[in-house]
């Protein structure tokens, strides 16, 4: 029997470090709760040998047990609140770059599959946008991955690990909870 469990490995960088990208979490939840968002994202897609950003940036957060992402450009209150950090995200290339490398790493055929890259108060989590049909069609590790920054101390380690687990457990939840009845019901965030 296959697991209903899809593994999302995270890796340590020290770009998840930089001041700048710290910045653009500020306003973030550490966690799907209370009407706070916990996660800004943008699409990233892999098209031949380049990676394409759709300028389309999301709030996500949860409200009334539910978790919602809302295009800023629908939301003027969140574009208002958020624009700093959101301008910021989009404009980190050295993000861009990481993340265009891990996914052609955890899913080869990943061209014309788009990616939410999604940031949050622990680290980066990238997720196919349609997170069943990637597992069953290109594996069960090619859905998830993330990076969390190098960490002195194990407390923090394991913090950023317990928050990405919460991130990454909303996303397929979201997904989830619009309709998609698959058989990948759980994620399971590991250090690699």
């Amino acid at each position: 029997m296959q697991s209903s469990t899809l593994p999302c490995s995270v890796v340590k960088s020290n770009i998840i470090n930089a001041p700048d990208l710290k910045r653009c979490a500020e306003g973030l939840g550490t966690g799907p709760a209370g009407n706070t968002p916990f996660l800004f994202s943008y699409d990233l897609r892999i098209d031949g040998d380049d990676e394409y950003v759709e300028p389309y940036c999301r709030v996500w957060l949860e409200s009334r047990g539910k978790i919602h992402s809302y295009f800023v450009d629908d939301r003027p209150d969140l574009a208002q609140a958020y624009a700093p950090q959101l301008f910021g995200l989009l404009a980190h290339y050295d993000l861009r770059r990481l993340c265009a490398e891990r996914l052609s790493k955890i899913n080869p055929r990943a061209r014309g599959e788009t990616y939410h890259v999604c940031l949050s108060a622990h680290g980066v989590i990238l997720v196919a946008e349609h997170i069943q049909t990637v597992a069953v069609d290109c594996g069960r590790s090619s859905a998830f991955a993330a990076f969390m920054p190098t960490q002195p101390s194990n407390h923090a380690h394991m913090a950023c690990l317990a928050g990405l687990q919460r991130c990454a457990t909303a996303l397929l939840m979201n997904q989830y909870s619009v309709g998609s009845r698959d058989r990948f019901r759980q994620v399971r965030v590991e250090q690699v």
